[in-house]
């Protein structure tokens, strides 16, 4: 019999827009360095488990979704490690986090450890 251990996993979710004056190849360019950057980051970090990044150039809006293990039930930690990672990933790419706040994170469904962006 196999041994079976439950993992708890935060997935955390936040969209934002893309500065609109710069052209949709560079926007494309962007979206790609993130989504490398957390590629990165999750092939080297075990507790990462498939980020993804949707956008949609045209309007700029970015959905980025994060999937963290929650260790020793630790949910407030597993919100600060997911956050930093979003983070990271948009400074490797260039980007500006200045106006961004983990106070906006809120529960949607506590059951199943996942957060939304308020």
């Amino acid at each position: 019999m196999k041994n079976k251990h439950k993992v708890d996993i935060l997935v955390m979710t936040t969209s934002f827009m893309l500065d609109h004056s710069r052209s949709i190849d560079e926007l494309e360019a962007h979206i790609d360095d993130v989504t490398d950057a957390l590629m990165e980051h999750s092939s080297s970090e075990s507790r990462l488990i498939d980020p993804d990044v949707i956008a949609t150039l045209a309007t700029g809006q970015v959905e980025i979704t994060i999937r963290a293990v929650i260790v020793n039930g630790d949910i407030d930690e597993a919100v600060a490690f997911a956050d930093a990672a979003m983070r990271s990933a948009i400074h490797a790419a260039e980007g500006n986090t200045s106006e961004w706040s983990p106070a906006n994170w809120k529960p949607v469904e506590p059951s199943q450890k996942q957060l939304a962006h308020a």
